[in-house]
């Protein structure tokens, strides 16, 4: 069972302008309502000169270029009506300082709305801060648009109303009298592959921690894939929280944004003075000009006294606040933000050491004893970029302990490990013993029973997409592995057992459950139906498997075989976990004697896309998440079982 809070707005207090039908501004905020069935919206609804706008438009019947935009950013196909089309209530706001061709829209699905003959309240307005369309209270999509929406400052400019359903709409610039409310949505479903409610709302970064017995989940709040405002994210934090892994409730967010300038980088999470600590980055210099930000002051610091220092925003006068800070809970779901910015890092992990300090770690390692006023103590850990063997990026810094080790992540590519009390790291990537599968920037946070749980999110066919949650596996002699997480996986129903092929859930979720005897060499699952097929297979004598389609090479190059001495960066890589799609892992456990495989496909139509996840012996995972194939049928070189779990 998932609860998620979901906001439900009720305009009946708001103070309606006496000005409608004469002079509209939109400018600096603003509130338009209407009320309509679905079914005699269409075409143009709404135009005024200040740019805003508001039309009924068929996304499925668009030129390809759009096509790709409405289908993996703006997800509008996911709801493809039976007869192929796709009616979008769509709302367009233009800035003062953009381009006049240059607009924030937002828009969904009017078959989101249910009921075509049954009368709705739509609604469109804008804070200054909040751009959102909505349908009956609640959010259908939004945006954080930059600037100040633009003004009309000469003539009279009337609303063009283009749709007799509008006939009786309603506008205020008065937005004193918009109140909202908080609404549980239940959804008898499994927490693997979570998305927020919404239809093009995905989870990006996580962040993960167990205090006072419940296990904690932050996560990027994202839509269009880290396409709002303009490619700049615009993300906040939200958090979700569990007693027993399988039961969770989506608070909402914890990291909010209400200025302009925000847009939230991820950090990590903390036990600190027996309280609850998130720390995240403002990154802020996405939309303001790096001179403008407080940033300066740090270094100023740093060369004058050998310390960062640290701001409250009322000491920096007009400069605007960026780089690290921090939210903190007593009790684990109430959060208050700190209004202190402790660094110019972006995105700040912080762990806590043994005598108590606090050690940030993402360019170099800082100390302090408080969240702030930080000292470099070591250079150049991690390391990154052309001085990593991963050539990885500095994001996500993350450590973890098991049975005996400690172990280090970073960014999308980098894993490093050692015994505990041992001084130098061995890097895990360099000799193919790393535990990536498809699951980005993943994190790690300790669990009851000792065990250990990542959090992480799928990558194939954008920025954020679904959750993605492992727990992590000692293999012996330091090396480390993943398999799901038992309490997070969908309830299945009865298995059949089939040889060869056989048909997969159009929607919902297929498991695939094999006896693979390495004696009989070779063993292969293919995948097909609508797009490019593509082939699961493992080879025990090797101690390898690898997704591929078409294209690859029969034998896939592991990351460590690609990695060239001139290599540039992980992005040059053809084949790699963090892509989600074609990789090869090596080094196996588990696979020199019979071993159980199993196949997850999670086929949701709101992905648009085929999530293809597998387990290996219990020891290792590989997913990968296809936007060009819709999984119909599978068909395996040998005899398995075949369960099936709707999608709730």
């Amino acid at each position: 069972m998932i609860i998620q809070t979901v906001r439900h707005y009720d305009f009946s207090k708001v103070k309606w302008d006496s000005r409608s039908w004469g002079n509209e501004v939109f400018d600096p905020a603003f509130l338009f309502c209407f009320r309509a069935t679905p079914a005699e919206l269409s075409g143009a609804l709404v135009s005024h000169a200040s740019g805003f706008a508001l039309r009924i438009a068929d996304k499925a019947h668009t030129g390809e270029n759009e096509k790709h935009l409405n289908l993996r950013v703006l997800n509008y196909l996911s709801c493809t009506a039976p007869d192929g089309s796709c009616r979008v209530m769509e709302a367009e706001l233009r800035m003062e300082n953009d381009a006049p061709s240059q607009r924030y829209r937002i828009g969904f699905p009017l078959s989101l709305a249910g009921d075509p003959e049954t009368e709705h309240e739509f609604a469109v307005f804008y804070d200054g801060v909040c751009f959102q369309i909505l349908c009956d209270g609640i959010v259908m999509d939004r945006d954080f648009p930059f600037g100040r929406s633009f003004h009309c400052y000469e003539g009279r400019h009337v609303c063009g109303i283009s749709s007799p359903a509008l006939a009786d709409y309603r506008m205020t610039n008065d937005l004193s009298g918009v109140t909202f409310s908080e609404k549980e949505v239940r959804r008898d479903a499994a927490i693997q592959y979570y998305t927020p409610f919404g239809f093009n709302t995905w989870v990006g970064d996580v962040v993960v921690a167990l205090f006072r017995g419940r296990f904690h989940l932050f996560y990027l709040m994202d839509r269009r894939h880290h396409g709002s405002r303009v490619r700049r994210g615009a993300h906040e934090f939200w958090h979700m929280s569990s007693e027993n892994l399988r039961d969770w409730i989506d608070h909402g967010p914890v990291v909010e944004i209400d200025s302009q300038w925000q847009t939230v980088g991820t950090g990590n999470a903390f036990v600190f003075d027996n309280k609850l600590h998130l720390s995240f980055g403002w990154h802020t210099d996405r939309q303001v000009p790096y001179p403008q930000t407080v940033k300066h002051l740090f270094f100023r610091n740093l060369a004058d006294t050998g310390r960062t220092g640290e701001f409250r925003y009322g000491e920096i006068g007009t400069l605007v606040p960026s780089g690290a800070s921090y939210t903190v809970s007593e009790d684990g779901v109430h959060f208050t933000r700190a209004d202190r910015l402790i660094h110019y890092l972006e995105n700040p992990s912080i762990f806590v050491q043994p005598d108590g300090k606090l050690h940030l770690i993402q360019d170099g390692v800082w100390e302090s004893d408080h969240p702030g006023d930080w000292t470099l103590v070591q250079r150049g850990f991690p390391p990154h970029d052309m001085e990593s063997f991963a050539r990885n990026c500095l994001d996500c810094p993350t450590c973890f302990e098991l049975d005996g080790w400690e172990y280090f992540a970073v960014g999308f590519t980098a894993f490093f490990g050692r015994r505990k009390g041992d001084t130098e790291w061995i890097d895990f990537v360099k000799e193919g013993r790393d535990p990536y599968d498809g699951s980005s920037v993943p994190m790690y946070s300790a669990w009851q029973d000792g065990r250990m749980i990542e959090g992480g999110w799928m990558n194939g066919i954008g920025w954020g997409t679904c959750l993605m949650r492992r727990e992590m596996v000692a293999l012996g002699n330091g090396n480390v592995g993943k398999r799901w997480v038992a309490e997070s996986l969908p309830e299945f129903g009865a298995a059949e057992t089939f040889a060869g092929k056989t048909p997969v859930a159009a929607a919902g979720d297929t498991l695939l459950e094999f006896r693979v005897d390495p004696a009989q060499g070779a063993f292969a699952v293919r995948f097909a139906g609508e797009g490019e097929a593509c082939e699961f297979r493992i080879d025990p004598a090797k101690a390898r498997a690898q997704w591929s389609s078409a294209g690859c090479p029969p034998e896939v190059p592991t990351f460590r075989e690609q990695m060239k001495p001139e290599t540039p960066s992980y992005f040059a890589l053809p084949y790699c976990a963090y892509r989600g799609r074609d990789y090869a892992k090596e080094n196996l456990s588990g696979v020199d004697a019979p071993f159980a495989l199993r196949v997850l496909i999670h086929a949701d139509p709101k992905l648009n896309a085929a999530l293809i996840d597998v387990e290996i012996a219990g020891c290792h995972t590989m997913a990968t998440l296809r936007g060009d194939l819709a999984v119909r049928f599978a068909e395996a070189s040998g005899t398995g079982t075949k369960r099936f779990a709707p999608i709730k």
